[in-house]
């Protein structure tokens, strides 16, 4: 078999590169996309802990003239819908910043072997050069990104758990989905906090 020359190493290298450097950012700007609906989810989320009335009120009747029904929607059927819709952006939102890392990791790894096929560092794009003098505003985002918004997520679910458990007259199914949903959000925020600081 044929062995690649030097410079067709480099080449292939350098395309894999630039191609899994596209991926990233396109990454990138899904979670950007998914942080953004998970605040909006977690904003009404806020509004029916502490403004019940307006909240039931507000949302059943823009439902019901969106829709041209006749009667008021339960509102525990949209609390419902907003605790699966939370869920679902969270999943995707813990999946994508993960993968995020994962290609950073792969991202260093080819600068390496470029660098070590060109015989000295020149390619250090996204490791050396973006991690040296690394700004501190931009290691408190991440304290924020990683650590802080994970904690504040986990207190709301439990201070949405937690109003629903004191105003629900019994355990509706509705309300059981919601208790399994909770579980799973609190589960999904302590395996990423694990994976994302505790990685190997």
């Amino acid at each position: 078999m044929e062995t690649l020359s030097r410079s067709e190493k480099l080449t292939t290298i350098n395309n894999h590169y630039s191609e899994t450097f596209l991926n990233l950012k396109e990454q990138l700007n899904s979670r950007n996309r998914l942080f953004l609906y998970m605040i909006i989810v977690i904003s009404i989320m806020l509004l029916k802990i502490y403004s019940p009335a307006d909240f039931s009120s507000s949302v059943s009747n823009i439902i019901s003239d969106k829709l041209g029904l006749s009667e008021s929607i339960d509102i525990s059927f949209i609390e419902t819908i907003i605790w699966i819709s939370l869920l679902g952006i969270a999943i995707r939102y813990f999946q994508t910043v993960i993968h995020i890392e994962r290609q950073y990791d792969y991202i260093h790894h080819l600068e390496d072997e470029m660098n070590s096929i060109w015989g000295s560092e020149v390619f250090t794009r996204e490791g050396k050069s973006y991690l040296s003098n690394y700004p501190k505003f931009s290691s408190w985002v991440w304290i924020l990104y990683t650590i802080m918004y994970p904690i504040l997520l986990a207190i709301i679910v439990i201070s949405k758990i937690l109003n629903e458990y004191n105003t629900v007259s019994n355990f509706s199914f509705l309300f059981i989905i919601n208790v399994v949903i909770f579980f799973s959000i609190l589960i999904s925020i302590l395996l990423y906090m694990l994976l994302i600081h505790f990685k190997k």
